[in-house]
């Protein structure tokens, strides 16, 4: 019987900063559950959200890493994520861009699902103008 687990914030920074060997090691052995297909391993949206706002306040990285970071993540086979495609679609565009996470992800959003953006901020809709040519 496979079980399901959802990874908090904290999981997904330990294994890029790597800074606890005893929780990166319990986290290793989850993914190898995960391969096995024994467990499936579940993320939401948020943790990518909070994941970019920790990297960027806490530990400084820069947003050209911290967009490979997120990538890398979504990226993972072993890990589920909501709205992989509109997530995947916000870090192109902020790897393009100066406007943040939150923002790419309402354009993102917006295409994804081939709606009108309307906001009063003037970047944002510069970029979905761009991104749609409208």
């Amino acid at each position: 019987m496979t079980t399901s687990k959802y990874l908090d914030t904290n999981v997904i920074l330990r294994l890029v900063i790597k800074d606890n060997l005893e929780q990166l090691e319990e986290i290793k052995k989850l993914f190898d559950l995960a391969i096995a297909k024994k467990v499936k391993l579940y993320c939401s949206i948020m943790v990518i959200f909070e994941t970019e706002w920790v990297l960027r306040c806490f530990y400084k990285f820069q947003k050209n890493d911290i967009v490979e970071i997120l990538k890398n993540i979504l990226s993972l086979k072993e890990i589920n994520f909501d709205q992989t495609e509109i997530l995947s679609l916000t870090l192109e565009n902020m790897a393009k861009n100066e406007i943040g996470i939150e923002d790419n992800y309402h354009v993102a959003y917006a295409i994804t699902n081939k709606q009108d953006f309307f906001s009063f901020d003037t970047k944002a809709n510069k970029i979905f103008k761009e991104l749609t040519k409208k």
